[in-house]
């Protein structure tokens, strides 16, 4: 019998107390959620280009100098890519992008987890429908700009239930819309019409209904 056979106390043994072995578990699990976050926001700046959607970033949560210039380390922009950043909080949709597609927003439903910091939407030349509404209104949007675009039978009351929503800018829309459904979105702080079908009397009214409410027409 050898020497360690014959005297167990010179066995070493490796032994964690219960406090360390919660502690690198803890660590661990930290660690891992914080990579699949960072990956979450990669997939869906990769999806915005696939789309073809122009992304604003918040420069501040980003700490970029300028919008599409990093300053992170090139260890961690190897491991995590260069876009795995959070801070979008602008994304314009125009004709540019692929919105005509029929599953363009249910692809961009699918990334709403990575778009919650998204308070400004820019819409230009696109068609706006239901879907379209639907995908928008889940995300926190503060302001919505309309410039050219198609409205496929959807009512501008819809707008009521964005509940964040406090500006709407209708601009060059060729259709007669009925702005008087706009009354019941009694959450907006500031509502224009540039370059669109309305008429006098219809400003006069939506100023009536909400008087809270900074309406500018030309």
């Amino acid at each position: 019998m050898n020497e360690i056979a014959r005297n167990p106390r010179s066995r070493k043994r490796i032994q964690f107390s219960l406090t360390l072995a919660l502690s690198g578990v803890t660590l661990a699990c930290i660690a891992f959620g914080w990579f699949n976050w960072t990956q979450r926001f990669a997939r869906a700046n990769k999806a915005m280009e696939k789309l073809q959607i122009t992304v604003s970033y918040d420069e501040a949560s980003n700490n970029r100098e300028k919008p599409g210039q990093h300053k992170l380390p090139k260890w961690k922009a190897r491991i995590f890519g260069e876009d795995y950043c959070l801070g979008m909080n602008r994304l314009d949709i125009g004709t540019r992008s692929v919105a005509s597609t029929p599953d363009f927003w249910q692809e961009l439903a699918k990334h709403r987890s990575a778009l919650l910091e998204v308070d400004v939407v820019l819409l230009t030349g696109i068609k706006i429908n239901e879907q379209a509404l639907d995908t928008l209104q889940q995300l926190p949007l503060t302001e919505i700009y309309f410039h050219g675009c198609r409205f496929d039978g959807v009512s501008l009351a819809r707008l009521k239930a964005f509940t964040e929503l406090q500006t709407v800018l209708f601009s060059r829309i060729e259709q007669a819309l009925d702005y008087r459904q706009l009354s019941d979105c009694q959450q907006l702080i500031q509502v224009g019409m540039d370059r669109c079908k309305i008429n006098l009397e219809t400003a006069e009214y939506l100023r009536a209904e909400l008087p809270e409410t900074y309406i500018f027409a030309f």
